[in-house]
């Protein structure tokens, strides 16, 4: 009865990811040919300089161009391909602005042209990284942002820096985490992330709205908003359910002021949306704080056109757990890569790039989840840095639940490696130090008794708005369901798709009562009818209030019971 339970778990996770299995394989598309001097199943970190026997013994001294020193204190480095001087310029002023200490280099500046190797250049750049980050102001996070596109053994320091070369335990990839892990440890000690551009074009206008989302702010719902959506694991119909169910527990740690927004490729599930692209569409661009995606490559932006993704109400991080997603180093631009170039597009994505393992998409999932709403990281690229830090060294009941299949069904090897391989599979593309931008201010709850079919009286302090609105409501768990739901014979029958979209927003509205209140000297008081028809227990009080400048959040957990 154990190894069937533990069964179905393994099998739900190879719904997560794209790789498993003995034999590494996956999808993989759009990944670059990592070529034969990468060693499976060597899991030692190499260096450039270790995987290239054009590379020299140690970085070059005879420079050319000599960098200017950088100042103390720093904090935010950025280190750009030669012709992407004004992009990497930008970014460094608009950092300036927000009170980091910024200092840019150029690739030249590190290694002379003629001597330009991806192995040197890579040699070249860690040594670089690792002198300015030891004398850092360990108070303050560091910040490295590389300004140009990777290429696969064919990189131009005009408008290239090469990415690092893993070459894997499990799977060998591309990866910047290779100048962010300064002890060898493999983990990365500062947040790194890379603008994939070859002209400054492309880079200002990444630029611009990295600096709206960074210099406007709009309060509303899409603040504390989360979006998941998933690809269908096509294993059966106990099987998908399970998938569901450790979704659900992974999404009870996020804090219930935060609205979730799930949507599942799989026709017999609650979750399903038919059309799946239209819904996948809304939920990569109408507004959220966190956008994951989870399953095989190529579902990320399964849309009817990339040209359409534009953001909307404010710039989301996108993690794509998946295959394949962001493969950088290749030829030609991946979709991340081609949607974040284009007007409106994505300014922070976190992709793969190469195959990845489910076992270690679904760590890396939880763990960015915690990052952000529990750890409440300031910057992607520090949510990013956590969620590393947090697969490799954290540990609770549902990681111990994921770890004890996966020492079932996979082999010694592979339950150490994979983790270790995905701290070099994924990589940002994006600014590491963009804000995530979560509403400041803090909503303090007090409630009443609540009873079914009485008044619950609720009141509170708001720590940012002294005078505005807030919006109040009862919820349920998330996953319990309010509203009984309409039969569907074949969800995927055109005629059915109304039905199914009217059970997904059933699905979907967690809100058994709600009302509005003035916020006056910071504080607001009302009352919420509770009905008689919902089952008592648990269930939660939120609150979300704002003054059209600002906003702040708040949950409160209450119990209800029978009169």
């Amino acid at each position: 009865m154990r190894r069937g339970r533990f069964a179905l778990l393994t099998a739900m996770l190879l719904a997560l990811g794209c790789g498993g299995g003995d034999d590494g394989g996956g999808d993989g598309q759009g990944q670059a040919d990592l070529g034969a001097d990468v060693l499976p199943g060597d899991g030692n970190a190499q260096d450039l300089a270790t995987t290239d026997d054009r590379a020299p013994d140690a970085p070059p001294q005879d420079l050319g161009e000599v960098a200017p020193p950088p100042p103390e204190s720093l904090d935010y480095l950025v280190i750009t391909a030669d012709d992407l001087l004004k992009t990497a310029e930008g970014f460094a002023e608009l950092r300036q602005s927000l009170g980091h200490v910024t200092y840019v280099v150029k690739v030249s500046t590190l290694i002379p042209p003629a001597a330009m190797t991806d192995a040197a250049a890579g040699a070249s750049i860690k040594e670089h990284v690792k002198q300015l980050w030891s004398k850092r102001d360990k108070g303050h996070p560091f910040y490295v942002l590389l300004v140009g596109d990777a290429n696969e053994g064919k990189n131009d320091p005009a408008t290239t820096i090469p990415a690092g070369k893993w070459q894997g335990g499990w799977e060998g990839c591309y990866s910047d985490n290779f100048y962010a892990d300064m002890d060898g440890n493999h983990v990365p000690d500062l947040a790194i992330g890379r603008i994939p551009v070859r002209t400054d074009k492309e880079g200002l206008a990444i630029l611009e709205r990295v600096t709206e989302h960074e210099t406007t702010y709009e309060p509303g719902p899409w603040n504390h908003r989360i979006h998941v959506y998933a690809g269908e694991g096509d294993f059966g119909q106990d099987i998908d359910f399970f998938i569901e169910t450790i979704a659900q527990k992974g999404l009870e740690s996020v804090p219930y002021e935060y609205d979730l927004q799930f949507a599942y490729r799989n026709p017999d599930s609650i979750y399903y949306y038919a059309p799946f692209e239209e819904k996948v569409f809304d939920l990569v661009t109408e507004g959220a704080v966190l956008v994951t995606y989870m399953g095989h490559g190529g579902g990320e932006l399964d849309v009817g056109s990339l040209s359409q993704v534009v953001m909307q109400h404010r710039f989301p991080l996108h993690a794509f757990f998946a295959c394949g997603t962001g493969d950088y180093i290749g030829l030609g631009d991946s979709d991340s890569e081609a949607v974040m170039k284009q007007a409106g597009g994505p300014i922070s994505l976190l992709v793969s790039q190469t195959t990845t393992h489910p076992y270690g998409n679904a760590l890396d999932a939880l763990e960015l989840e915690s990052a952000v709403f529990q750890d409440q990281a300031p910057t992607v690229g520090e949510a990013i840095r956590l969620m590393k830090d947090r697969t490799m060294n954290h540990t609770d009941d549902l990681r111990e639940t994921i770890d004890a299949f996966a020492v079932l069904y996979m082999t010694e090897d592979e339950v150490e490696d994979v983790p270790i391989d995905h701290l070099y599979s994924y990589n940002l593309l994006g600014d590491p130090a963009t804000r995530i931008r979560l509403p400041e201010g803090k909503v303090a709850l007090t409630a009443e008794a609540a009873v079914l079919g009485q008044a619950l009286e609720v009141s509170g302090t708001v720590d940012n708005v002294e005078s505005g609105t807030v919006d109040v409501a009862l919820v349920c768990q998330r996953a319990q369901l309010l509203h009984p739901l309409d039969t569907v014979e074949d969800p995927d029958a055109q005629a059915s798709w109304p039905t199914v979209q009217s059970n997904w927003a059933k699905v979907m509205d967690k809100t058994v009562v709600a009302g509005e209140a003035a916020v006056t000297a910071g504080k607001f008081s009302l009352e919420l009818a509770v009905p008689d028809s919902i089952p008592a227990g648990p269930y939660y009080v939120t609150a979300y209030a704002q003054d059209g400048k600002l906003d702040a959040l708040g949950s409160l957990t209450v119990k209800v019971t029978k009169p």
